[in-house]
C-alpha cells in the first residue's frame, strides 16, 4: 500500500505547474514582442540595449530578461550580455525548423487559456 502524499510533496508539484504556466507566459511575450528574434540577431546586447533596440521600457525588459535566464531560455554572461541558451533558436525564432513550437506558445495562451477560463 502506497503512502498518501504530504502536504510539502503536493505543494512542491504545485509548485513545477505554476513555474509551467508563468514560463509560458513568458515564452508568449518574448515571441509577441520580438524580444527572442532580437536576441538572435544581436547576440551579446544587454537587456538595456535589447529594451532600446525594440523601443521598449528598460526596467521591464530586465526583468523579463532574468526571468527566462533563469528559466534557461536566455544565457548572459558576468556583464550581463544576451544569447538564446542552445536550441532555442530553432524551438522559438525560425518558424521554418520542425523544432519550431513559437506558434503553439500562442496558441496556449491566446486560445486555450480563454477556453479553460
Amino acid at each position: 500500500m502506497t503512502q498518501a502524499p504530504t502536504p510539502r510533496e503536493q505543494l512542491a508539484k504545485l509548485l513545477t505547474y505554476t513555474r509551467g504556466f508563468r514560463a509560458t507566459f513568458l515564452l508568449s511575450t518574448g515571441l509577441k514582442l520580438g524580444l527572442f528574434c532580437h536576441v538572435r540577431e544581436n547576440p551579446g546586447l544587454t537587456p538595456a540595449a535589447l529594451a532600446a533596440g525594440l523601443g521598449l521600457h528598460p526596467p521591464y525588459v530586465s526583468t523579463w530578461c532574468r526571468t527566462a535566464c533563469a528559466l534557461g531560455f536566455l544565457e548572459a554572461d558576468e556583464a550581463g550580455h544576451l544569447t538564446l541558451a542552445p536550441a532555442y533558436d530553432q524551438i522559438l525564432v525560425d518558424s521554418e525548423s520542425p523544432w519550431y513550437y513559437g506558434g503553439a506558445v500562442g496558441l496556449l495562451v491566446d486560445y486555450e487559456a480563454d477556453d479553460l477560463a
